[in-house]
């Protein structure tokens, strides 16, 4: 399976660019301005993501790349700052990807979310996956919106789920890849 990740140059629809790559051994600080980056609400939505931002969880991120288990992508802004995050787990643990993706507030609206699923899913779909998966909590309207025009349903095997109090609904994609 192949994990490699070829980097590409990208106009967001707000005249932005950004460079989409995979992770790096470097992007340990980088990690560290992308958490500082998050509003309170976007940790929120990310499953307890408000309870990271040391340099231990960004040394985590960044060393989860070692795993045959996990793959990732960034997305870097001109000054060098990570504007979003979009990964996979489960590549060889799980029956079906788990796919995660996070932007930092200032890059909400400007289509990014839609270009890193897209990207996600097309190498998911190139490293022989024929479907990936995502949870969201139901509140999370915008997200809701954006995962069902990119292509995700209500995943038929796993029902949404009660997460802390909160209902968490599971989409799945298919990847136009694997079998």
């Amino acid at each position: 399976m192949m994990k490699a990740f070829i980097e590409q140059h990208i106009d967001l629809r707000d005249s932005r660019m950004v460079t989409l790559r995979a992770v790096r051994a470097d992007d340990v600080e980088r990690f560290l301005g992308y958490y500082a980056g998050l509003s309170a609400q976007s940790k929120d939505y990310m499953h307890g993501w408000s309870a990271v931002g040391s340099r231990g969880d960004a040394e985590g991120m960044v060393g989860k790349m070692a795993s045959a288990d996990h793959t990732a992508i960034v997305a870097i802004a001109p000054d060098d700052r990570i504007a979003g995050y979009c990964w996979l787990d489960g590549l060889e643990s799980a029956d079906m990807p788990m796919l995660g993706i996070g932007i930092i507030d200032e890059f909400h609206e400007a289509g990014l979310g839609r270009v890193l699923l897209h990207t996600m899913i097309g190498h998911a779909g190139a490293m022989g996956y024929p479907k990936v998966r995502l949870g969201v909590f139901t509140d999370n309207a915008r997200a809701v919106h954006v995962y069902r025009k990119v292509g995700f349903v209500d995943d038929p095997a796993m029902p949404a789920m009660d997460f802390d109090g909160r209902t968490e609904l599971y989409m799945v994609v298919e990847t136009g890849g694997g079998g």
